[in-house]
């Protein structure tokens, strides 16, 4: 911890950001460090979207969160795999981007049930690291940390479907039921948003009743 803020120090106070990262090229300045100090101990790749994060918030005054998260992310790629700078591997620099990307949605107000029972369910498999990222660049809990939180204990204790492999109906049975090929990926999708807004995992009936309902 004490070497990683040892060497963003001297990067700052040598002015040389400009050479290592050049898209940002900032100065020395707090928002830097916090989520590096609150992320010490965290997975490698929460400890790079904070940075990323974090240098990002320092040059610039956002108060679009989701639309700086979008920013932040893109950046993420370029700078990760930068001829000058950091050079990773797609791997990680996949999921950098996605938890960069959903760092934006806790700070965003307003947000309804529906809203964080969606973000969990599409940001599932990193929600962990998300957690542990939002909580570092907060330094600890908000309400909607809290909210985030409860909906992703939820979804793991009671075993609700996050990805379209999870549900019981496959390509064929949409078909089955006179769907064109085309319209497989909706229906399906459909399915699986609605068993997160219900907070459970569907029989095949009631999955079946849903895409029943979807016909024109």
């Amino acid at each position: 911890k004490e070497g990683v803020r040892i060497g963003l120090t001297l990067l700052s106070d040598l002015d040389a950001w400009q050479y290592v990262i050049p898209e940002f090229g900032v100065n020395k300045n707090n928002a830097l460090f916090r989520g590096i100090d609150a992320a010490a101990s965290a997975h490698p790749s929460v400890r790079l979207a904070a940075l990323i994060h974090c240098i990002s918030e320092s040059v610039k005054d956002f108060e679009d969160h989701e639309k700086t998260a979008k920013d932040s992310a893109e950046l993420s790629r370029v700078v990760l795999g930068h001829e000058l700078g950091l050079k990773y591997k797609e791997m990680v620099r996949s999921e950098v981007y996605h938890l960069v990307l959903a760092s934006g949605f806790h700070r965003c107000k307003g947000k309804s049930v529906e809203e964080i029972k969606l973000f969990v369910q599409e940001n599932f498999v990193y929600m962990d690291k998300i957690l542990l990222l939002i909580k570092a660049l907060e330094g600890g809990e908000t309400p909607n940390i809290q909210a985030i939180e409860r909906e992703y204990q939820f979804m793991k204790e009671n075993n609700v479907p996050y990805k379209i492999s999870d549900l019981v109906l496959r390509g064929a049975d949409v078909i089955a039921l006179g769907f064109p090929p085309i319209r497989i990926g909706e229906v399906l999708q459909t399915i699986l948003k609605r068993s997160a807004l219900s907070g459970k995992r569907f029989s095949r009936e009631e999955e079946l009743a849903i895409a029943e309902s979807l016909k024109c």
